[in-house]
């Protein structure tokens, strides 16, 4: 007999043992006719401050699902901070940085415009939407935040933390080699398709709290840099 995989599903609302609960239309489509549960099933409810819990399937009616949370699975804990800034990708590989960020850790997310982005706008609860689902496949408990979306120039105006900026072709030290000098910087720049531009370039460098750092010598897609980016510093913090 085959183990069904368990379920996970992220809900904003207070969660405590005991509480009866509705899921939201989407979801109880998803329960119902995408993982073919029914009343009498166990899945686990999660958020970024009860932690998570196993609930039963109390009823499924006018396609709504019901279910009563029995007991504390897992506390919720203090997450690593790291937050990306990202120069807007175009198409999928927008939502396939989104997802793999969100499943390596990520804890925030700064969406930027910058000379060199392709798509002129963004839909941050699509993402948001992609981020959850990682999230709920990854067993993490903690679900990112979304900032606005800006220009570059309006990051780097605002910005006042330091953060590491991968910039590609650039005289640089690694950025491992970055981590170690600057272990509690807590935030990742990743330039667009086809890297930032020369004003970019020279508004970063002069900027106080840029620290400079090389991916080496490949020239990456962005959702690759991004990726590399992440592991190395998770890594090191491991």
């Amino acid at each position: 007999m085959t183990t069904r995989p368990a379920l996970r599903l992220y809900i904003p609302d207070p969660l405590k043992k005991g509480a009866v609960l509705n899921l939201t239309p989407r979801q109880s489509h998803y329960i119902v006719n995408v993982m073919r549960r029914s009343p009498g099933d166990v899945l686990y409810l999660f958020n970024n401050t009860d932690g998570e819990f196993s609930a039963q399937i109390t009823a499924i009616q006018k396609r709504i699902v019901s279910l009563s949370i029995e007991t504390l699975h897992r506390e919720a804990s203090d997450q690593k901070e790291l937050c990306l800034a990202f120069s807007v990708l175009k198409g999928e590989r927008l939502g396939i940085l989104i997802e793999k960020a969100t499943e390596l850790g990520v804890t925030s997310f700064y969406p930027l415009f910058s000379d060199h982005t392709v798509p002129s706008m963004i839909n941050i609860e699509r993402l948001e939407y992609r981020s959850i689902e990682a999230v709920e496949q990854s067993e993490r408990l903690f679900i990112p935040e979304f900032h606005p979306s800006q220009t570059l120039d309006e990051f780097l105006e605002t910005r006042s933390e330091p953060y590491f900026v991968c910039l590609e072709r650039s005289e640089a030290p690694p950025l491992l080699t970055t981590l170690k000098k600057h272990p509690k910087t807590q935030c990742i720049l990743i330039g667009p398709e086809g890297g930032f531009s020369s004003r970019e370039k020279d508004l970063i460098k002069a900027h106080s709290c840029a620290e400079i750092a090389s991916l080496g010598e490949n020239i990456l897609r962005a959702e690759t840099a991004a990726i590399m980016a992440i592991s190395l510093y998770m890594g090191f913090h491991i």
